[in-house]
């Protein structure tokens, strides 16, 4: 029993499964009970009412599972406008409401329901709009009172038009929910001019309609309604649309459209497609296309045209995946006929294929849309042909973006083929609307050696240029580059860049022809440039070159920049000096043989001007053949390193022959190619005579220097310049002689510096430095022995040394400076002769001592010409000072020499050596200004005031005695000079003076004193003095101007033949005293007398000093003819009148130079009293001065 007991649980859950059956049979048993007839006359009532239409219902059926439901059958519906069966209507109603005998439907469905549908007459008046109809349909629904889901399936509809059926559709499937005023709608069917068509949208029954359709393969030549004015061939399209209507002015229309033909007379559209929206807003439309395409002209993209028809205003835009340029061109001029900037636009591309076309435009005015002003576009060429304006080039087979905006055709990234160039990555930029029609152009390309040579024949306009590239017989060659054009169609610059790899040009100019391994060149309107120039011209090759040609200025330039290679030098050298611009340079250089590294190298030259040549050359030589116009003979180089330019020659480890002479050689010279050349050289090797001739004469070293050759050089240093000379040099000649030195040579300053020279165990070191271009300066450093013997065996010719120089001597002698002077040591010096800058000097013999500032010259014998000195003494360096103490004994002085020697060293700054102290001099024989004195006792004495203060305190002149006193100043010299003979011999004393001997026989005495003072010339500035010369019992023979006296005497008849014969007899005088005194110069004769038992001889005159000009007027009284003219000449007795005797004087004039002066008589009237005066003292008696008788 307990185990048959259930649980409450299980029968809880008995009597609900129970209570849902019993459920389920009430549910299923009473629609058989329920009346629903009301139905039927509820609808029927309701579509009578509200839509004027009547029906008619077969039976009606009610039943509650699964769900409430409602099926009428065979239902038909009617009415002036339609007519309707319906086989089956299902609606499901709402169970509730049921109950309580009222209805309320959820669902409607309509299962193959036949539709039609009669349409009245058009009326003449517009029909109503859509909009407008559905809104008073919308009236009428809204009373509706149930809401409901409505179906129809596999329903017919056709519109009628009388007896024409406008549209007919079958195989319509419909769903449609009514709720609150809208119907939500989904349709399918199919039409005569469209496959399927389908369509679902939303229609508010107060506003409006919006939803999609879709018509498959629709026919537009079989549409009732198409409005095209145009026959339409053939259409297949297949055409999507949403439609959102608002308002006939407000709607929105989607669309997707496809059309595989479509022709007119005119056009003809191939495998066209299109979809889209329009959009209407009152005034305003847009037309907004997501995809278009055409197969013929080939077109596909999308865009949007916008339009208001109140302000014309349009704007559209479009966007195209490909296009083509010929059939469009052909379209689009069909089109816009009228078109200008069509025309130009397609006047410049002409053919081709487009891809990713975009076009827009936007107008506010119909010819602002005509124009295309605001036009802009932009597309991927892929095969174009286009035309480049102004410079006339052609682009075939071009790809790439072009734009085209505000009157301008621009292309990117743009490729093709320019005259056989291959274009890529190129820019244009064209005008066709813009005023001045802007032309650019900037690309890459490919091309011919020989098509790039075109581009620039076509764009250089330099006739010489044009010249050059004529030469140019054959190109070869790939060159890539870019070229780009900019500017107008008026005018425009053209630039190109390009590189070539592998190529040769054949131009007349070279001898062979260049072989190019690669090169970078450009081009503009004012200069071609080329960078990195690879190649070879017969053997030589180019490693680099840059360089540029200057086509700014009329005259062209040339600028080689960075050049560098390996050049032969007997295959260029003919041809380099065959070039014009290149005579003045190979005037003082060639290079006949050889091979030259160029490591860099720029040149710069005007085409035609010779003159303007510059360069710079880096290089290297081996086994080469070098010729300089200031070198002795060529030069055989082996190998060496250097710079050349017009400016300097530089040049290391220079390896070679000169003559049989090596050199290693490095050194620098500027200005190479002019005569001021400065030289700077270093290096070692062996001088033969040849070089060495050379160096002496560039290094303005005397030939006294030149060493015997062959020598060896062990290191040398020449720094040459024409005011300078610094020279140091280490070498061993064929005697085993070892000299070095540093020599620097200025006009004004003489240095030998760390001279050595060594031979066998004999050594000798010299330091001398001469310096007087600011303080007269002397430093000298000297140890060891030097012999006539080793510079003979060192020098070709020894002129310096004939005995020895020795000893050990140190120290700077200043003469500016003498407190600051200081030497040390001892030297001996024999026979040294051509000292630098006292080459006339010879010294004898020097023994010197020094110690500090204190020399002692134990002897010194001189020599300068006929100039023999000895003498001692001491030099002591005392601030501000050379004291000098000494004695000086000489054989023969001549002072014009030694004034010659030092007037050629005397300079302004040497006037500030100063000097004091005693110098006491004995001299046998002093010449000066061609006189001659005798045994000179002298005591010179300088002066702290640098005054020199000179006592004669003996002296003869033409044996006569001579004392005085000169003082030598500054700025003046003064003089105080005696001279004095007592019976001393007249012929010699003429012979001293004249040099002639015979011309008296007599003894004089003579007395005279003067005193000068003046800055050059005291004698003639500022001197005085007297004089008195007497002389008794002498004979005068051939003294020159008595013979020309008594030579004008014998001229006159009446003395014919009576005077003494001077050459036998003479004239013997009595006495013959002269008395004189000087003037500035002058020598005053105040009275000249010769007493002579023949006659009588007076006169009067004057004796220039400076000149030597002799003027004086003389009487001459004959006395032993006096008789015989009375006698023989008795007309004449006015000769001697009277009860006295009268003396006849003949008047002379005496005039020139002492020498041979002119003597001439004189008339009575030029005789004055004084010399009068002196005749008739002499003579004691008057005087007649002779007249000479007159012709008839």
């Amino acid at each position: 029993m307990a185990k048959n007991k259930r649980s409450p649980l299980f029968w809880f859950f008995l009597g609900i499964g129970c209570f849902i059956v019993l459920v389920f049979l009430i549910l299923m048993v009473l629609p058989a009970f329920l009346n629903i007839n009301f139905v039927k006359s509820k609808i029927s009532q309701e579509l009578k009412e509200r839509y004027q239409v009547s029906a008619q219902i077969a039976s009606i059926s009610l039943r509650f599972l699964p769900r409430p439901k409602v099926v009428l059958t065979d239902t038909q519906v009617t009415s002036d406008k339609i007519e309707a069966y319906l086989p089956m209507v299902s609606a499901y109603p709402k169970l509730w409401p049921i109950l309580h005998k009222k209805l309320e439907i959820d669902t409607i469905v309509l299962e193959k329901p036949g539709l039609k549908v009669f349409l009245t007459p058009k009326p003449k008046k517009p029909p109503e709009p859509l909009i407008e109809r559905l809104k008073k349909q919308g009236e009428r629904l809204s009373a509706f009172s149930f809401k409901a889901d409505l179906q129809l399936k596999n329903a017919s509809l056709e519109v009628l038009e009388g007896q024409s059926c406008l549209f007919k559709a079958d195989s319509i499937n419909l769903m449609a929910e009514i709720k609150d005023n809208q119907i939500l709608l989904e349709t399918s069917f199919n039409t005569p001019f469209s496959q399927e068509v389908l369509i679902k949208g939303r229609a508010n029954l107060g506003a409006g309609l919006e939803g999609r359709a879709h018509f498959k393969k629709l026919n537009l030549e079989h549409f009732p309604f198409t409005p095209l004015t145009r026959k339409i061939v053939k259409t297949e399209i297949d055409l999507d649309l949403t439609f959102d209507l608002e308002s006939p002015a407000k709607f929105n229309l989607g669309f997707n459209l496809a059309c595989p033909c479509f022709k007119t007379q005119d056009i003809f559209l191939k495998g066209g497609f299109v979809q889209g929206t329009a959009l209407r807003k009152e005034n305003a439309w847009e037309l907004n296309i997501s995809r278009l395409g055409l197969e013929n002209p080939r077109v596909e993209g999308q865009g949007w045209l916008a339009i208001d028809l109140k302000k014309y205003k349009i704007a559209y835009n479009f966007e195209g995946q490909e296009l083509d340029v010929t059939g469009l061109r052909n379209l689009l001029c069909n089109l816009l006929p009228q078109n200008q900037t069509v025309k130009d636009m397609f006047s410049i591309v002409k053919t081709g294929r487009i891809r990713d076309f975009h076009m827009s435009q936007e107008a506010l005015s119909k010819s602002e849309f005509k124009n295309l002003k605001n036009l802009k576009i932009d597309a991927q060429v892929i095969t174009a042909e286009v035309d480049i304006p102004t410079v006339e080039l052609k682009v075939h087979s071009g790809q790439g973006k072009i734009t085209f905006k505000q009157g301008i055709l621009y292309g990117e990234n743009l490729s093709g083929i320019v005259e056989g160039a291959k274009l890529r990555e190129a820019k244009i930029a064209i005008g066709i609307k813009d005023p001045s029609k802007i032309l650019n152009l900037q690309g890459y390309f490919t091309a011919s050696l020989e098509t790039g040579l075109f581009f620039l024949k076509r764009f250089v306009k330099t006739d010489s240029i044009q010249k050059e590239l004529g030469l140019i017989s054959k190109a070869e060659g790939t060159l890539s580059g870019t070229i780009a054009i900019i500017g107008t169609s008026n005018a425009v610059d053209v630039g190109l860049k390009a590189s070539l790899l592998k190529g040769n040009i054949l131009y007349q100019r070279l001898p062979y022809p260049a072989l190019i391994d690669k090169i970078d060149f450009s081009y503009d309107q004012k200069k071609i440039t080329w960078q990195d120039l690879k190649g070879h011209l017969g053997h030589s090759m180019v490693s680099k070159s840059n360089g540029e040609i200057d086509l700014s200025t009329e005259k062209v330039f040339i600028n080689i920049k960075n050049f560098s290679g390996k050049l032969i030098a007997h295959e260029l050298n003919p041809w380099l000096k065959q070039q014009n611009f290149l005579k003045d340079f190979y005037q003082d250089f060639d290079l006949p043989q050889g091979k030259v590294e160029i490591s860099s190298a720029n040149l710069i030259y005007k085409f035609g001007e010779s003159s303007s040549l510059s360069y710079t050359l880096n290089f290297s030589l081996r086994d080469s053949i070098l010729s300089l116009s200031f070198l002795p003979k060529k030069a055989q180089i082996e190998s060496g390193q250097g710079f050349i330019s017009p400016q300097v020659i530089r040049f290391n480890d220079t390896r070679g022959l000169l003559g049989k002479g090596d050199f290693i050689i490095s050194g620098e010279i500027k200005e190479p190619f002019v005569e001021k050349r400065q030289i700077k050289l270093w290096g070692e090797g062996e001088i033969t005579a040849v070089l060495g001739d050379w160096i002496y004469r560039l290094a303005n070293i005397p030939e006294s220097l030149k060493i015997k050759t062959p020598a060896r050089v062990e290191s040398f240093k020449l720094d040459y310049s024409p005011s300078n000379i610094h020279l140091e040099t280490n070498l061993l000649n064929q005697q085993g002689i070892a000299m070095g030195f540093s020599l620097d040579s200025l006009p004004k300053e003489f240095s030998i510096k760390e001279f050595y020279l060594k031979e066998n165990d004999k050594e000798c070191y010299l330091s001398l430095d001469l310096n007087w271009q600011k303080d007269f300066l002397i430093d000298l450093n000297f140890r060891g022995t030097l012999s006539s013997k080793t510079l003979d065996a060192m020098l070709v010719q020894n002129k310096y040394l004939t005995g020895i120089f020795t000893g050990e001597i140190e120290g700077k002698v200043n003469f500016s400076h003498p407190r600051k002077s200081e030497l040390t040591g001892y030297l001996l010096v024999e026979g040294l002769a051509n000292i630098k800058g006292l080459e006339e000097l010879m010294i004898q013999q020097m023994n010197i001592k020094a110690s500090g500032r204190e020399v002692e010259l134990e002897k010194v014998a001189l020599s300068l010409k006929e100039t023999a000195l000895d003498g001692h003494g001491r030099i002591k360096f005392i601030p501000g000072f050379l004291e000098i103490k000494g004695k000086v004994f000489a054989s023969v002085i001549n002072w014009d020499e030694i004034s010659r020697f030092f007037s050629k060293k005397v300079t302004e700054k040497d006037s500030t050596i100063k000097f004091k102290g005693d110098i006491n001099a004995e001299v046998d024989l002093l010449c000066y200004d061609n006189l001659t004195f005798e045994e000179i006792g002298i005591l010179i004495t300088l002066e702290e005031t640098e005054e020199v203060r000179i006592e004669v305190w003996k002296g003869h002149y033409c044996h006569l005695d001579l004392t005085g006193l000169i003082k030598a100043g500054k700025d003046e010299l003064a003089l105080h000079i005696s001279v004095q003979g007592e019976d001393q011999d007249l012929n010699n004393f003429f012979y001293c003076l004249s040099k002639k001997r015979g011309l008296f026989d007599a003894n004089y005495s003579l007395k005279g004193e003067f005193k000068a003072e003046g800055r050059e010339h005291p004698l003639q500035e500022n001197s005085a003095g007297h004089l008195e010369f007497h002389s008794e019992k002498g004979r005068i023979y051939k003294f020159t101007l008595l013979a020309k006296i008594f030579s004008l005497l014998n001229v006159l008849e009446i003395f014919k033949g009576r005077l003494p014969d001077l050459g036998k007899e003479g004239l013997h005088y009595k006495h013959f005293d002269v008395s004189a005194n000087l003037k500035n110069g002058i020598l005053a004769i105040d009275s000249a007398v010769i007493d002579s038992p023949a006659m009588k001889i007076v006169g009067q005159g004057t004796f220039n000093t400076a000149n030597s000009e002799l003027k004086m007027t003389i009487l001459v009284a004959p006395l032993r003819t006096i008789d015989i003219l009375l006698s023989k000449i008795p007309i004449l007795g006015g000769i001697l009148t009277g009860k006295s005797k009268t003396f006849i004087s003949v008047p002379l004039e005496v005039k020139g130079p002492i020498q041979d002066p002119f003597v001439k008589l004189l008339p009575p009237s030029a005789i004055g009293k004084g010399i009068l005066g002196i005749m008739k003292r002499f003579i004691g008696v008057p005087i007649e001065i002779f007249k000479p008788l007159k012709k008839e």
